[in-house]
């Protein structure tokens, strides 16, 4: 059941990633980035903090993440590096869309940066996962008695 939900929520994400980055208007992701800046700023945070220019690469990132993470989760045998760069390559064929056929937009180095940095910590995070659930499903073997 749990592999229904997540391929589920991975199209979600796919479509919510091609929504915002193929979207031919830049108020789209503009806004995004200019709603959650306005919550730092409205309780006090320092202004580097609330810097719409750090927002906008913190969301850049958080976009990837749960992509690779998910993708991960339901083809483990595709190493995390191998996500990572199936990340790094998708965030590429958005910029470069966005340069090539959506005048209004910008596509920058930033920004692979930014959602390569994402699929790296989603992949890390997933990766990170199996593991655990690997090592948490070995069998607990009794140490031998001590002979005196």
């Amino acid at each position: 059941m749990w592999r229904g939900i997540a391929k589920g929520l991975l199209v979600v994400e796919l479509v919510g990633i091609a929504y915002l980055v193929l979207n031919p208007s830049a108020a789209t992701p503009t806004g995004a980035v200019y709603r959650v800046h306005y919550f730092p700023v409205g309780h006090g945070i320092p202004g580097w903090a609330a810097d719409p220019s750090v927002w906008e690469f913190l969301l850049n990132v958080a976009l990837f993440v749960p992509l690779t993470f998910l993708a991960h989760r339901l083809w483990p045998r595709v190493t995390w590096l191998g996500w990572t760069l199936a990340g790094a390559g998708l965030s590429a064929l958005l910029e470069l869309a966005q340069r090539l056929v959506l005048e209004e937009r910008s596509p920058t180095v930033r920004d692979l940066v930014a959602n390569s940095t994402g699929a790296l910590l989603g992949a890390g995070l997933a990766a990170t996962v199996l593991l655990l659930v690997e090592w948490r499903r070995q069998p607990v073997t009794a140490a031998a008695p001590r002979s005196s």
